[in-house]
């Protein structure tokens, strides 16, 4: 009896395990969430699964409805996120780490950090990762495949044009190989005359643009084009003789998605194609 009886326990007890951990996933997820990010908000949109956030950065993609603005992406309003009660804060490690997150980690709410994107693969598995967490992981997965192959049609192979691009003209701010930016340059054929610097957006000086001499200046900030021209005017650069100053909007390069990396390569690669490779 003894022995039947503990055959009966464990066997209860491996039936409650598994009805336990095999809930469906819609039961794990958030109906609640506080983005920090854009580009974690912008991909929750994409996943169609904009009714989920109940909180949101000041610099956010557009939005159908109303949601509670928590603060600045560096600045976030602690005060505002925790009112909201949200089930779970998401954030990333590229943007996380010019945010104070020790008031929030304290506060006991659920924090998820996703990795930094120093690629496309890195952009796609994060994106793949939060499909997961909201229940879209299917849809991710579907769609990381479509922007891949958007990608594959917009790459180019040579890398006949060096190239410089600016995130910010004051200061000069540029995108390394360590980079998602500098990665979506090599992926658009081009060559990133600081592509070898050792960490991701490092500030550069006019002395080492002028040195590296670059084909082509792309500029993502606002006036930036006359304020780097007025500048380097008196410098005989490449770019400048060729007329090669390209003002490029922040609408898909500022955003690690896979649908704008996709996107942004192809802006990167109809400049590079308009210009004659490096002889």
């Amino acid at each position: 009896m003894c022995i039947m009886k503990t055959l009966f326990l464990r066997n209860s007890l491996l039936f409650l395990f598994a009805i336990t951990c095999c809930k469906p996933e819609s039961d794990t997820i958030p109906s609640g969430i506080v983005s920090l990010s854009p580009s974690i908000t912008k991909e929750i949109i994409d996943l169609g699964a904009e009714e989920l956030l109940a909180g949101v950065t000041s610099y956010h993609p557009p939005l159908s409805r109303k949601v509670e603005i928590i603060g600045s992406i560096t600045v976030p309003n602690f005060e505002k996120i925790l009112l909201l009660k949200p089930d779970i804060v998401l954030f990333s490690e590229e943007d996380g780490s010019t945010q104070p997150l020790k008031p929030l980690e304290a506060s006991g709410l659920r924090l998820h950090k996703f990795g930094r994107n120093k690629n496309f693969s890195d952009i796609c598995a994060n994106y793949i990762e939060l499909g997961k967490i909201i229940g879209k992981e299917s849809e991710a997965r579907s769609k990381a495949a479509l922007y891949a192959s958007a990608l594959s049609a917009a790459k180019r192979g040579g890398r006949g044009v060096s190239v410089l691009v600016l995130i910010s003209h004051e200061p000069l701010i540029t995108a390394s190989g360590l980079s998602f930016i500098g990665q979506m340059i090599t992926d658009a054929g081009g060559k990133n005359i600081f592509d070898d610097a050792g960490i991701p957006y490092p500030i550069v000086s006019a002395e080492a643009i002028v040195h590296r001499d670059p084909d082509a200046v792309i500029i993502m900030s606002e006036g930036g084009t006359e304020s780097f021209s007025k500048s380097f005017s008196r410098f005989s650069m490449r770019a400048l003789k060729n007329g090669a100053l390209f003002k490029i909007e922040p609408e898909h390069i500022a955003y690690y998605t896979p649908a704008d990396y996709a996107d942004a390569v192809k802006d990167f690669t109809l400049i590079f194609d308009s210009l004659k490779p490096k002889q």
